[in-house]
């Protein structure tokens, strides 16, 4: 073959191949369209749900009508009618044809007396089913049981308006017929018990350990000396070596054993290994009696076995009991075969081989035939042994089928609706169109009522089918959480809406779950999920309350709101790794300072962290290590907000890394509120929901109502390095990016991450989240117009490239629009930060493995510093710090700049430092330092609670180093003198709007003890001139409530004074009641307040010497009294203070 001449083929036909494809492509979706009814049934009448757990026949009174909710009997017969569909679980794979698009008519047999009305005491019937199938294979005649892992009981629909199918006569003329003298026995035996390793869908029945051997009845007793059975045992078993076998008997003696499979020791990643077998066995004798199932493990005695099922199918003689409702399979036959003929006012029905209640037909008793091609099941039945199903109720009219086209399905239990509603609402106002559906509406139209998650995505592929590309369904939610257990065997179990599980259940790192399953719409999709391309972009948030779905749909109303949630933290990013416990971990510290870089290079505009374990202090304790320092600096930095925090590493369920470095209560505890971090996590099981014994770390970060995260696109299975950091690459090639200001939604980062990668990693990765929430980053961009120096010499600011310690610097810039001009109707505030040159850190080998691994990192600031953006312009002036490193290289200039709606960001990182300036002005003095607890109307000796906030403003006429170089001039505060542990407040520190020379630096406390404590406060101005300060202070238990001492200022007054009360519950909702009374005790001015206490200090509004009505008081002294009640325990404290009224 020419290759040359059929590459130019091939190039020649590839656009009509593609042509052919997009053609095919778009008759599927037409085809697909249109097969779905533009109605349910549902939409119309009057309907009741009633339920069935087993194959048999069952009957409705009227009063069972009427205790449905239908009204008083009597009924007309003609408008009766049951609703359903075939049992068992839906097909997985997403089908053309051959699957029911809405409920259809079960076909009944209405007894009532022949006056087309149905009474009280009289009865309609009809075959209900289980919700599990029997199916045949036509070539071997092997029956087998298809399993439903989604429900215990089968669902249908009864009507007294709409009327349905009926029992119709089916009667074959015979053709030189055989009587049928034996029929099909089938027996399954499966207890769904237990899920071994608490994952995937496959649950297994008795324990083989303690008890060895189990007697299990198989409806044996039905075969005589003539039968052949065959037998299907399927199990589990957990040993560490071969020679432990499972052993099958009935009372025909052994039939056969299967040996059990060896897994890789007791802590090995499978945890048992599934096996099975088949026999044949021959009646040897007329006795089967029961199966029993032994567990031989002389070979290994701690070998354990999980039966999973037992079925046998046998020929049987056939034999009907007079009286009953009974079943019989049939094989297809060579001809035609006569049924004997039952009882008088015995019913013979028929089905096809699954025994389906959409087809039973009657057989007439004097035709009573049986055709040849087919399986079939044929049932003999006694009207009056029929069985009452259970009663459900009436359930109201719904039309989920005549749905309009929407961008946005949010999936609910009826209980979580009110929050669906209003987060549906929000994304309402910006466009989007949101449908909110009720899982149980949505199973009643597209899985007949049953709990089956094809059910859910039915609805999503017709809305899919029928949207034109530009209004295609976009995003699903599913709100509400998961459990690996579909049928709430466990206690407690949450499975409000439900998950897909893996068919794996050996090993939790091959098992897995997904809400990806839902997004695969396409006909012929849905089989295998790891290969298919996502349509949606879906999150699921796994509330189990309605109070905590409202608490995270508030938390997302508070980040989509500028008002609230604009703010610098939204230029921040955080990546953490883990340490370096063995050789190959290494790669954690190296993926994750790879996509740092890469950030920092490709989205200039943000402040990259490197929080990277190994390079802190390891603390050794009790057997447990630590990094204390870098705990503190990650809660800190969550707690004061970040646009993404990204960790590599190893975790779990409860916690990151072996050290604990971010733990399930810190998640509980955060209250960052509007600062929501999106998290990033390549690690194992952080986020996993669908466990109902337990709460992950993930979910808590995701419901907390206070704070926490806005969004995790994390994990929820163990991952591995590879396949988890081509996932991670993939979403920061899509995270950032920005189409016309706006940043991409959720479910669009993790749709388009997922679908340019093909690692199976992919499906363990999940969004918890709302996919339609966009990434609230900067909108806008900054640009820096112009950088100066000021000369004293000359007096002049002149333009540099270069700058030195000890500059007095000047930044000018502009905020910009679409299209790159300045934005004049930009009016607000704007941060300049400048950074010194990145430093090359190694780290510190902790455990002692011998590895090299460096990086580099930027964290010293050389300034920072907020100023007036007017119309869209800015300018900044400040002292460079002598502690700036002295050697040259790039600093980087960040800028932010906000409104209460919009945000802007930009950089600039041609800027060099490095030398000293020989013209800098002589400066000896040190700054000024005056500190406080929680506010600055604070008095040394005042009391605090537990948790106060310590804060100092400071002044310099050439501004305060916050440099943070670690030589010994950091801004530091020290608490009860202990020097060996400064607390570092370089990044705290923030100078006042529009000027470098004073600002003000805070350290939060958290859990002091009762009692004095002082906080010491050094700090050093940019020439390296020291200050000291301290204040004193009392922390009161906040157990109790309680007040200081009542300060009036000035007293004695001469008609305006000042008034305020100190007390140790900042943070709680407090009431107070202010009076002042005259020395007859009569309340000549009063006033209320009631809120949030954010300080130690409660102020009072100014009293001017005047009763309430505002008429002057004369001279004389007064009582002022403060009445402070909190509300969380109705504590009420009391005090009073004297007052003189003094005026000239």
């Amino acid at each position: 073959m020419n290759f040359t001449n059929f590459e130019r083929s091939m190039k020649l036909l590839r656009p009509t191949l593609w042509t052919l494809f997009a053609w095919a492509s778009a008759v599927f979706s037409t085809l697909e369209a249109q097969s779905w009814p533009l109605n349910s049934v549902l939409s119309r009448g009057q309907w009741a749900e009633i339920f069935t757990d087993e194959d048999f026949v069952y009957r409705l009174s009227g009063a069972d009508l009427e205790q449905l909710g239908f009204g008083s009997p009597p009924f007309e017969s003609s408008k009766l009618g049951i609703w359903g569909r075939q049992s068992g679980a839906l097909s997985e794979v997403n089908a053309l044809s051959g699957e029911a698009r809405d409920l259809l008519p079960v076909p009944i047999r209405v007894e009532d007396g022949g006056d087309g009305l149905l009474g009280s005491d009289e009865y309609l019937y009809f075959l209900g089913q289980s919700p599990h199938r029997w199916n045949v294979d036509s070539s071997s005649n092997r029956w087998s049981r298809s399993i439903n892992h989604y429900a215990s009981r089968q669902t249908y629909f009864a009507t007294t308006t709409e009327g349905g199918s009926r029992i119709a006569p089916y009667a074959p003329l015979p053709s030189n017929p055989q009587t049928a003298s034996r029929y099909v026995h089938l027996f399954w035996h499966e207890l769904d018990e237990s899920n071994l390793v608490g994952s995937g869908r496959a649950w297994f029945g008795e324990l083989l350990d303690f008890t060895l051997s189990r007697e299990i009845d198989l409806g044996l007793d039905r075969l005589d000396g003539q039968s052949t059975a065959y037998f299907v045992l399927a199990a589990a078993g957990r040993t560490t070596s071969s020679g432990p076998k499972l052993e099958l008997r009935t009372g025909q003696g052994f039939i056969g054993s299967v040996g059990l499979q060896a897994v890789s020791g007791v802590n090995g990643e499978t945890f048992a290994r599934q096996i099975g077998q088949s026999w044949t066995q021959v009646a040897t004798g007329p006795s089967w009696a029961r199966a029993s199932v032994t567990l031989e493990r002389s070979a290994n005695p701690a070998a354990k076995a999980w039966l999973d099922y037992l079925s046998v199918q046998a020929d049987a003689p056939f034999a009907y009991t007079a009286g009953s409702v009974q079943s019989y399979r049939f094989n297809p036959g060579s001809q035609q075969r006569l049924l004997s003929a039952p009882a008088e006012g015995t019913w013979i029905w028929r089905t096809t081989a699954s025994g389906s209640s959409l087809n039973a037909a009657q057989l007439l008793p004097n035709a009573a035939v049986l055709e040849a091609e087919r399986a079939h099941t044929v049932w003999y039945i006694a009207p009056a042994a029929a069985r009452k199903p259970a009663l459900g109720s009436r359930i109201p009219l719904q039309n989920l089928h005549a749905m309009p086209s929407v961008d946005y399905v949010i999936f609910a239990p009826e209980a979580f609706k009110p929050a669906a509603e209003n987060l549906a609402t929000m994304h309402r106002q910006t466009g989007l169109k949101v449908a909110v559906v009720g899982v149980d509406q949505a199973y009643r139209e597209f899985s007949g009522g049953v709990q089956d998650i094809m059910g859910l995505r039915n609805l999503l592929r017709m809305l899919w089918a029928r949207g034109a590309d530009s209004t295609k369904l976009r995003y699903l939610l599913l709100l509400g959480d998961a459990s690996y257990d579909y049928k709430g065997r466990l206690t407690p179990n949450q499975n409000w809406v439900p998950a897909y599980q893996s068919p794996s259940s050996m090993a939790i790192k091959t098992s897995f779950v997904s809400d990806d399953f839902f997004g695969y719409l396409d006909p012929g999709e849905g089989g295998n999920l790891g290969a298919i391309t996502l349509d949606l972009g879906i999150g699921r948030i796994p509330a189990n309350s309605l109070a905590e779905a409202q608490g995270v749909v508030s938390k997302i109303a508070r980040y989509a709101n500028p008002a609230l949630s604009i703010g610098p933290w939204r230029q921040r990013l955080n990546f953490v790794s883990d340490d370096v416990d063995e050789d190959w971990e290494q790669i954690l510290t190296l993926v994750s300072d790879k996509i740092a870089e890469r950030v920092d290079t490709q989205h200039a505009d943000f402040e990259v962290r490197k929080i990277y374990a190994d390079a802190y202090a390891q603390v050794s304790s009790a057997g447990n290590q630590s990094y204390p320092k870098l705990r503190e600096e990650l809660l800190r930095t969550i707690e004061e907000g970040n646009l993404i925090t990204t960790y590599v590493g190893h975790g779990g369920e409860v916690n990151w890394a072996s050290e604990d470095i971010l733990q399930l209560e810190d998640c509980r505890n955060f209250g960052n509120s509007v600062r929501l971090p999106l998290f990033i996590t390549v690690t194992c099981e952080f986020a996993r929901y669908d466990d109902p014994l337990r709460t992950s770390a993930g979910e808590i970060l995701m419901t907390n109502p206070n704070g926490g995260a806005i969004a995790l696109l994390t994990t929820t299975r163990a991952v591995f390095v590879g396949g988890a950091t081509l996932l991670t690459d993939s979403v920061f090639n899509v995270v950032l990016q920005q189409n016309q200001g706006d940043y991409q939604t959720f479910g669009e980062i993790i749709k388009q991450a997922k679908n340019s990668v093909t690692t199976s990693d992919k499906l363990r990765f999940t969004l918890l989240g709302d996919p339609a929430l966009r990434l609230n980053g900067p909108s806008q961009r900054m640009e820096v117009d112009s950088i100066k120096v000021f000369r004293p010499a000359s007096g002049d600011w002149v333009t540099a490239d270069s700058v030195n310690a000890l500059d007095l610097v000047q930044v000018k810039g502009r905020v910009l629009q679409e299209g790159g001009s300045i934005d004049t109707s930009f009016n607000g505030t704007a941060r300049i930060r400048l950074f010194d040159k990145p430093q090359e850190r190694s780290m510190l080998d902790n455990d002692n493995v011998g590895y090299q691994v460096s990086y580099s990192f930027r964290n010293q600031l050389a300034y920072q510093g907020f100023v007036d953006v007017v119309k869209g312009s800015y300018a900044a002036e400040w002292r460079m710090p002598l502690d700036l490193v002295l050697e040259w290289g790039q600093g980087k200039l960040l800028t932010y700049a906000y409104t209460t709606e919009r945000d802007a960001a930009g950089s600039n990182s041609k800027i060099f430092l490095g030398d000293l300036a020989a013209d800098a002005p002589t400066d000896l003095e040190g700054p000024t330092l005056q500190i406080y607890m929680d506010d600055t109307t604070f008095v040394s000796g005042g009391i605090t609670g537990a948790n106060p906030l310590g804060l100092v403003r400071l002044a310099d006429p050439n501004g305060i180093n916050a440099i943070g170089a670690g030589i010994g001039h950091d801004l530091v505060g020290y608490l009860d003198e202990v020097w060996s542990e400064p607390l570092v407040m370089n990044e705290r520190y923030q100078a006042d709007p529009n000027t470098f020379r004073r600002g003000t630096s805070t350290w939060p406390f958290r859990n002091l003890e009762d009692g004095l404590h002082k906080f010491t406060v050094r700090a050093w101005d940019t020439y390296n001139n020291p200050s000291q300060s301290s204040v004193d202070f009392e922390v009161i238990s906040r157990a109790k409530l309680e007040l200081g001492a009542v300060r009036l200022f000035p007293n004695p007054s001469a008609g305006n004074t000042t008034w305020q009360v100190e007390h140790n519950s900042a943070g709680d909702s407090l009431a107070a009641d202010w009076s002042i009374t005259d020395g007859a005790g009569r309340v000549v001015w009063a006033a209320a307040w009631s809120g949030l206490a954010t300080s130690s200090v409660l102020q009072a509004p100014e009293w001017t010497g005047t009763n309430t009505q505002g008429t002057p008081l004369s001279n004389g002294w007064f009582i002022a009294r403060v009445v402070v009640r909190r509300a969380k325990d109705n504590q009420v404290v009391r005090r009073a203070e004297r007052l003189i009224l003094l005026r000239p």
